[in-house]
């Protein structure tokens, strides 16, 4: 005794069932793969923030080291990062923000500072 139906009726009604369950599957996994994805490009967001922070800290101490290989720095100890004032960072961050796109008129950071410590 087989489960399919002997008639055009009883095969239409069973293909449309089939396509019911198959849609709410396919919604179902449509909206877990939206919620992963969502959750991916906030996990992304927050870790491009970390590395931005990061960036922007060690251009703050590379331009720090470098000013004192140069014996242009003032500071015998340099502030502590997050103790800068808040335009102070920003600056810091803007110039890693444009670090990390690429961005072709600038040359990595670093370039020049390797120049002085090699010389």
């Amino acid at each position: 005794m087989s489960n399919t139906p002997k008639g055009i009726k009883g095969t239409r009604r069973k293909l449309r069932e089939l396509k019911a369950t198959t849609q709410s599957a396919i919604r179902l996994a449509m909206h877990e793969a939206s919620k992963a994805i969502d959750q991916q490009t906030q996990e992304l967001a927050a870790m491009r923030r970390i590395l931005i922070a990061e960036r922007a800290q060690v251009i703050y101490y590379t331009d720090k080291y470098c000013a004192a290989i140069a014996k242009t720095c003032v500071d015998v100890q340099p502030i502590p990062f997050l103790d800068l004032s808040e335009e102070k960072q920003t600056e810091y961050t803007k110039r890693a923000i444009l670090e990390l796109n690429g961005d072709t008129e600038l040359a990595p950071h670093g370039s020049q500072g390797a120049k002085l410590i090699l010389n």
